[in-house]
């Protein structure tokens, strides 16, 4: 994908790709992969990866948050 998003969908593929460089530059690459699926205080205790399904820039934006 190269330029500005032009869909919902690819703006989300962008910034999951985002999350996942950014998440792996924190946690390394395995505690990465297991954090979106580890019950998380910030969503109500859902995962990240559940609350990406509901609103995937409510969670792209904690974790631009976090990289700060």
């Amino acid at each position: 994908m190269s330029g500005r998003p032009r869909t919902v969908e690819q703006h989300r593929t962008l910034c999951r790709a985002r999350c996942e460089v950014m998440l792996q530059g924190m946690l390394g690459r395995q505690l990465a992969r297991e954090w979106w699926d580890a019950p998380n205080h910030a969503f109500d205790d859902e995962t990240p990866d559940q609350a990406w399904q509901r609103d995937y820039e409510r969670v792209y934006r904690y974790v631009v948050t976090a990289c700060r």
